[in-house]
């Protein structure tokens, strides 16, 4: 086991072997090694390279991003497996457990700038993230490992766990951001915990304000739910550039949700409040509604439906999803847990998703 866990630094750090014919190698090496990883991107450029392959550039940066959003793939790897071995817990607990792990890592938009460009690095070679899986991990230069590993967390178990029992699929650890991302988008306090055990149809852990912010979202979308969900029907209070701003409150909270044109679910960031003539505004006037203080949206005016939906009906993303919703499950074929996470969401194994679909899963009440 020792053998296979300490794999994983050597395959990392591989590039801070000493190079004394290069001196950027050396210095870029080294500040890897200390956490110097601004330093690293501020001095390695792809497009002149200066001692590295272009290969080897990208997979540096990559890092460096990595590390400045705390990821460290060797630790959180350590960290899985644990749970991942655990046989004194239930398959459900441990994909909460494993899913809850890779989660707390992602509230830093770094982690998807390394991980394109760990891509970036897999296209020199002609390949992509669907290369990256067990069956074929051992046919892949040693770049190409490194970048498949960080960029598949499910990939990153197989070869900690070294069994016949792999997944023939790829997984995008993007997709799981995404997913955690549009969740936080619509109840912007809730946990990776929490989220966990949502997508895990286990509600015990759901606290009070994340159910009234799902069920809120439903209510919008939905009105015809509201009152079975204790809200009132939804009030149109203002519009903010393209946005339309709702309010929606029940006995005992009350809170603010925003939708395009279209009447999409627009994803708000966490903890960020604005006015119509203010980037900025405090929690306390967001909770009073002054001066129509509203959440802030999401960059790029995200939706629920451009950042999730959509990509769930996308048959590569469910793939991707729902094996990392069933990490800690060997034993069921892959196309049947897809399958039965598509009838979980919405109905049938080639339903089309919708808002509706996606909310109603995530409520306690689906």
């Amino acid at each position: 086991m020792l053998q296979i866990l300490f794999f994983l630094p050597i395959l990392f750090f591989s590039a801070c072997e000493i190079d004394t014919k290069d001196s950027n190698r050396y210095q870029i090496s080294q500040d890897l090694d200390k956490g110097n990883f601004q330093t690293v991107l501020e001095n390695l450029d792809c497009n002149n390279l200066n001692g590295f392959t272009k290969e080897e550039c990208h997979i540096n940066r990559g890092m460096a991003f990595f590390g400045l959003a705390g990821y460290d793939i060797t630790s959180i790897g350590e960290d899985m497996f644990k749970t991942y071995s655990d046989k004194n817990i239930s398959e459900t607990e441990r994909t909460i457990k494993i899913t809850s792990i890779l989660l707390d890592r992602f509230r830093n938009p770094y982690i998807s700038q390394g991980i394109n460009e760990y891509k970036f690095a897999l296209e020199i070679s002609n390949k992509d993230k669907s290369d990256c899986k067990a069956e074929n991990f051992s046919e892949l230069s040693e770049n190409e490992q490194q970048s498949c590993i960080a960029i598949n967390p499910i990939l990153l178990l197989n070869v900690l766990d070294n069994s016949e029992n792999t997944n023939s699929a790829s997984v995008d650890l993007q997709d799981l951001i995404d997913v955690e991302k549009s969740i936080r988008g619509i109840a912007p306090n809730i946990s990776s915990e929490e989220i966990a055990n949502m997508l895990n149809n286990n509600f015990d852990k759901t606290s009070s304000e994340t159910q009234s912010q799902i069920d809120a979202t439903q209510c919008l979308i939905e009105t015809s739910l509201c009152q079975n969900l204790g809200f009132k029907n939804p009030l149109k209070i203002g519009e903010y550039q393209d946005f339309q701003i709702w309010r929606l409150s029940k006995p005992n909270f009350k809170t603010l949700k925003l939708t395009n044109n279209f009447g999409s679910i627009v994803l708000v960031e966490e903890n960020k409040y604005i006015t119509p003539k203010s980037e900025s505004c405090s929690k306390n006037e967001y909770q009073k509604y002054s001066n129509q203080c509203f959440p802030k949206p999401s960059e790029n005016n995200e939706t629920l439906t451009s950042i999730l939906v959509d990509k769930l009906n996308q048959d590569e993303f469910k793939t991707s999803i729902a094996l990392m919703l069933n990490i800690g499950d060997t034993n069921t074929d892959e196309q049947k847990q897809v399958n039965d996470f598509m009838i979980e969401l919405c109905g049938s194994s080639d339903c089309e998703v919708s808002e509706t679909n996606l909310v109603k899963y995530l409520a306690e009440d689906n």
